[in-house]
């Protein structure tokens, strides 16, 4: 028989720069020597065969034979990182043929950390924009940093050479939002930072008083009164006696949606002379409207 053709040999798995991240791998390929003698010996290393101190005696494993070959429980533990698989097949006859992969290897979730907001995955309500910034990183290799509004697709965001990312969920869109913020390595591990802000940017609704004082008032007065805010919720509702617009507030009301309070006007602190005086009520919503 005239054989002079190497048989062809292809790797499948892991393919070149997939994320590997456990010690118990099937390692898979094809190999086929075509109408020659047939191959006579499959092989493959997890250290180059070129490099210094390869022993060929002991550095080769054997793979069973066969066109669609595999080998179960490869080990790649060690070091975290860029590895390389080489696979030889030989008829014999002609020179051995050796291919190789490039692959990652990594067994631990990538780093993620978000400080610049200052919030943790509690619920606060915000009527500006708010600032998201933090860094990921991974042992082997850092793929993305993504973030997700309210379920939506993730938008990949950008990060620096030592990992820094920032993000800022603007103000113009009113309501709930559930972020949900994630690292992923070229494993394809990953990890997650979850923020909740509730954007409001709309005042309460101007409040109702519900209580007639009368005509004239001698000892305390009695206020009461309805305020509403579809946003995040009324927080504190003050009131004023006399003054102007933007004045510091006399004190605060009991209740939020419903108020109320009994003011004594024979305070002296009030000042109040004979006459006609006002009292104002306004509230502030719990994003600060």
């Amino acid at each position: 028989m005239i054989d002079t053709t190497a048989p062809t040999l292809d790797i499948t798995s892991p393919t070149s720069g997939e994320g590997v991240g456990t010690t118990d791998y099937i390692i898979r390929g094809t190999v086929d020597d075509g109408e020659g003698k047939g191959v006579s010996t499959l092989e493959y290393s997890l250290k180059d065969p070129a490099g210094q101190g390869f022993d060929e005696e002991n550095d080769w494993k054997p793979i069973n034979k066969a066109a669609a070959w595999s080998v179960s429980g490869v080990n790649f533990s060690g070091t975290q990182g860029s590895r390389t698989l080489w696979v030889r097949a030989s008829d014999g006859l002609n020179d051995a043929v050796i291919k190789s992969v490039s692959f990652h290897y990594d067994t631990e979730d990538p780093k993620l950390s978000e400080g610049t907001s200052g919030l943790t995955d509690a619920l606060v309500n915000r009527n500006t924009s708010v600032n998201f910034g933090g860094t990921a990183s991974d042992t082997n290799e850092l793929k993305s940093v993504t973030v997700s509004v309210n379920g939506g697709t993730a938008e990949t965001l950008t990060t620096t050479t030592a990992g820094a990312w920032t993000y800022v969920l603007p103000n113009s869109i009113e309501g709930p939002h559930a972020l949900v913020f994630t690292a992923t390595d070229v494993a394809g591990r990953t990890t997650s930072i979850k923020r909740n802000v509730l954007i409001d940017t709309i005042k309460p609704t101007p409040p109702v008083f519900t209580t007639d004082p009368g005509s004239y008032v001698t000892d305390s007065l009695a206020i009461a009164g309805t305020s509403s805010d579809t946003g995040s919720g009324i927080e504190t509702a003050y009131y004023r006696v006399n003054g102007i617009t933007g004045a510091a507030a006399t004190g605060t009301l009991t209740g939020t949606d419903n108020w109320f309070a009994t003011i004594n006007i024979g305070n002296s602190g009030l000042n109040l002379g004979e006459g006609a005086h006002k009292v104002y009520v306004w509230t502030e919503d719990r994003a600060g409207n």
